[in-house]
């Protein structure tokens, strides 16, 4: 089984607005910076300041330029899965997608068990985080789901170790039965695993 476009596209897509968000942030906060600089009147720090203003200026003119190469580029990959999409499915699926992809997601993550550990020769207290929980909240971080007209295809990162395998493996009936309930009008098969992914494929009565 192959990915479809919004597949491979999806978690670059939600990669890329992250890294927007923050580069836009970075680009104030220097800008804020700067103009702080600009008011200090200090004489004998003329030139410390000058030259610190110079620097922010470079940084924030790059910080500038990577948001501005970032935001074309996802607008580039959101251009192409729409087109597509108005070419032979549907634009109103994009979005149905997404949605469905995020309240999976949701619905798969396991809330961390933590363990509270005493450290007696350092007098202090550790939490230690569950690292089978740990490993299957990463896989499972990057499903999506792709509705089509006549199909729903959702593929899963499947868990590297045996215990994070074993919650998948046990959670399959309400898997198929929380995919089923977003998707009425389909009809889910047995998924299946191939490689490192796990497939659930539907198609539309």
């Amino acid at each position: 089984m192959r990915k479809s476009f919004f597949q491979k596209t999806y978690n670059i897509n939600t990669g890329l607005i992250y890294f927007i968000f923050m580069s836009i942030i970075l680009n104030l906060a220097l800008k804020q910076l700067r103009q702080l600089f600009e008011k200090l009147n200090i004489p004998q720090l003329k030139n410390t300041f000058s030259l610190i203003q110079e620097k922010l200026g470079i940084i924030e003119y790059m910080s500038k330029v990577t948001s501005i190469i970032l935001i074309t580029v996802i607008v580039f990959l959101i251009t192409i899965e729409l087109f597509q999409r108005f070419r032979s499915d549907s634009v109103f699926n994009y979005f149905k997608s997404i949605f469905q992809t995020n309240r999976f997601r949701h619905f798969l993550k396991q809330y961390e068990k933590t363990e509270t550990v005493n450290d007696r020769d350092n007098n202090i207290t550790k939490t230690q985080l569950d690292p089978v929980i740990q490993n299957f909240n990463s896989s499972i971080s990057k499903c999506t789901i792709d509705v089509r007209n006549t199909t729903v295809s959702v593929v899963m990162q499947y868990p590297k170790t045996q215990q994070a395998q074993k919650i998948l493996r046990e959670m399959t009936g309400q898997i198929k039965e929380e995919i089923s309930n977003y998707n009425p009008r389909y009809i889910f098969s047995s998924p299946t695993r191939e490689g490192d992914k796990y497939w659930f494929k539907a198609t539309k009565v």
